[in-house]
């Protein structure tokens, strides 16, 4: 199965010789781009991303060589979010059960990861197959983010192709909770709590889980 490749392929990739930064564009379906290359720090990666027409709403997913999780990233640039702030976001595709995570947000950016396992494998096949992707902000202000699953099962496969690839081995609306300016929204409710300090190196961000 497809589903089973992916994960298979993330599993037994292993760590590489760095190299020069530099990602390319490998394949476009629909608002979907899938790409590979390696990070600034020589780290061979894969991913496959969207953005709305204006470029305000990136959404992204990336396997970096040697973990064994997929980060699944949102960037806005008018965010302004408070460092390591926790965030509830969801994950709704047509009409499967939910898919939910407690992200941590810092300026401009949101992540939170996907396991290895059931879970990767049920929203690889909901990805696929789906009609429409909603990210929910449950907390604040911040509107769900939508987008058209046009085109991803072809990324998907491109994106499967690239791990296999890897060497063996206004006022902006902000997703945190805050004092709430006249005009932006934001995805969250009260004010922030004092900016918890970074977690350890190495520690995951919580996953994201089917409920």
């Amino acid at each position: 199965m497809a589903s089973q490749a992916w994960i298979v392929a993330a599993l037994i990739i292993s760590l590489a010789s760095p190299a020069s930064a530099q990602t390319r564009t490998i394949a476009q379906a629909g608002g979907w781009t899938a790409f590979g290359g390696t990070t600034e720090r020589g780290t061979p990666t894969c991913g496959l991303d969207a953005q709305d027409a204006n470029r305000t709403r990136h959404f992204l997913i990336q396997f970096y060589q040697g973990n064994r999780h997929l980060d699944v990233r949102l960037i806005r640039p008018h965010w302004a979010i408070p460092a390591n702030t926790d965030i509830p976001v969801r994950i709704v595709i047509d009409g499967n059960a939910p898919w939910s995570a407690t992200a941590s947000g810092t300026n401009r950016e949101v992540k939170w990861t996907i396991p290895t396992g059931p879970v990767m494998a049920r929203f690889e096949a909901a990805f696929r197959r789906g009609n429409a992707m909603r990210v929910e902000f449950m907390t604040g202000t911040e509107p769900p983010w939508t987008f058209n699953l046009a085109g991803t099962n072809a990324i998907m496969e491109a994106f499967v192709t690239c791990l296999r690839a890897l060497p063996a081995g206004s006022a902006p609306s902000q997703p945190f909770d805050g004092p709430r300016p006249s005009a932006p929204t934001q995805p969250f409710s009260n004010p922030p709590a004092p900016a918890r300090p970074a977690p350890p190196p190495g520690k995951p961000l919580a996953p994201l889980t089917q409920t």
